[in-house]
C-alpha cells in the first residue's frame, strides 16, 4: 500500500476525527439528552422527576423530536455551531427563552432566519435566557452554560467514567456511559494500516472540539496513542485558550487557529493568529474532515481539503462539497491510500 498520488503535494495531513475516524452521533445524543433533562427535570428548570434508564431507552424518539429529524443540526452547522454543548445551549435558549416546548421546528426556523452568525447567536441566546433567568449568568461560559456542560458530561461518561475523569461523583447519578458506544468508521486493522502508510511520508495530526479528556479516552480506546502522541493534536481547551487574549484584530469565525496550529506546530504563536499571519506550510497541508465549516477554514488558510461522506447514498452532501470546491470527496478515509 502507498499514499494516493495527489498526496505528493502535501507534507501535513490534519484529521478531524468526527465523521472521518469515528462516528460523532454519540456526542450529539448526549447534547439531546442534556437538553431533555435540563428542560424537564425538577433538579434543573423543569417540573418532573426523571428516570434516566427510561430516557436512554427512548433516545431515538427524543432525538427525532428535539432535532426535528436532523433539520436542526444542519441549520446550526450552517451557522457555524458544531460543538454539541453549544448546540444544546442554543436549543435550550429557544425552548426556555422563546417558550417553545412543543413545535421544535419553530425554533429551527427561528434561528435559520434570524440572520445572525457565531458569536452573535450565542449573544442572542444569552439575551433570550436572561429574560427568564435574570439572576443567573446566562452568557456562554457562565453559570447557566456550565449547568448544560455538566449535564452533557454526565451523559457522555456515565457514573463510573465521570468520576475517573473529573475526580468526583456526578451530581445526578444513574446514567449510562454513552462515550463507550463510540464506534470507528472502519476496522481498527484497516485504520492502523492507513495511518502507518501515511505516517511514513507525512506528518499526521488531529484537531477536534472534544475536550482533552475525551481525546485521551478516544485514543486509548482505539490504541492510537502511538499514532497521535501528546503534541500532535489540538483539542477544545487549546481552542478556548486561543480566544482568551483580547485583540480587535481577532480573525472572524470560524476559528482558523486549530488547523493552523496543527500544521505549523507550537511555533505558530497567538500573535501570528491575531494578526492573521499564517505560514507557507499551510499550502502543503491537507485537511481531512466531514465538516463544511472546516472546509471554509481550510480555504481561508490556503490549505487543501478532502471531504469524507461515509454514506455512499448521500449524493446531496457529496454534491455540496463539490460545489464548495473541496479538492477531493471520499467515501472513506481508506481512499487516501491505494494497494
Amino acid at each position: 500500500m502507498q499514499p494516493e498520488k495527489f498526496l505528493n503535494k502535501f507534507d501535513n495531513i490534519v484529521f478531524e476525527p468526527e465523521g472521518v475516524i469515528t462516528s460523532d452521533s454519540h456526542r450529539l445524543l448526549c447534547a439531546v439528552l442534556a437538553v431533555y433533562e435540563i428542560c424537564n427535570s425538577e433538579k434543573y428548570y423543569g417540573k418532573s422527576s426523571l428516570n434516566f434508564s427510561s430516557i436512554y431507552s427512548n433516545q431515538k424518539q427524543i432525538s427525532d423530536l428535539l432535532l426535528c429529524s436532523g433539520k436542526l443540526p444542519a441549520v446550526f452547522n450552517d451557522l457555524g455551531i458544531d460543538h454539541p454543548i453549544d448546540i444544546a445551549y442554543v436549543l435550550i435558549s429557544g425552548i426556555l427563552g422563546l417558550g417553545e416546548r412543543r413545535d421544535f421546528l419553530n425554533i429551527c426556523n427561528y434561528f435559520r432566519y434570524i440572520d445572525l452568525h457565531t458569536p452573535e447567536i450565542f449573544e442572542h441566546s444569552a439575551v433570550l435566557l436572561g429574560r427568564c433567568f435574570p439572576h443567573i449568568d446566562c452568557k456562554k461560559g457562565g453559570a447557566f452554560w456550565q449547568n448544560i456542560a455538566n449535564c452533557y458530561y454526565e451523559w457522555l461518561y456515565g457514573d463510573e467514567l465521570y468520576e475517573a475523569v473529573f475526580g468526583e461523583e456526578p451530581e445526578n447519578k444513574g446514567k449510562p456511559s454513552i462515550i463507550s458506544t463510540e464506534k470507528l468508521c472502519c476496522s481498527i486493522t484497516n485504520l492502523k494500516d492507513i495511518f502507518s502508510v501515511l505516517g511514513n511520508s507525512h506528518k499526521l495530526s488531529l484537531y477536534s472540539t472534544r475536550t482533552r479528556s475525551e481525546i485521551a479516552y478516544f485514543l486509548n480506546k482505539f490504541n492510537l496513542t502511538d499514532t497521535f502522541p501528546i503534541g500532535s493534536y489540538i483539542c477544545y481547551e487549546d481552542i478556548v485558550d486561543s480566544g482568551r487574549l483580547p485583540n480587535i484584530n481577532t480573525p472572524a469565525k470560524p476559528d482558523v487557529y486549530p488547523i493552523a496550529r496543527c500544521a505549523i506546530g507550537p511555533s505558530f504563536s497567538y500573535d501570528s493568529y491575531f494578526k492573521g499571519k499564517y505560514d507557507s506550510k499551510l499550502l502543503r497541508t491537507l485537511v481531512v474532515s466531514s465538516s463544511e465549516i472546516s472546509l471554509f477554514v481550510s480555504q481561508t488558510l490556503g490549505a487543501g481539503f478532502a471531504a469524507v461522506v461515509d454514506d455512499p447514498t448521500n449524493k446531496v452532501r457529496r454534491d455540496i462539497f463539490r460545489h464548495l470546491e473541496a479538492d477531493r470527496v471520499f467515501h472513506s478515509i481508506s481512499d487516501l491510500i491505494k494497494e
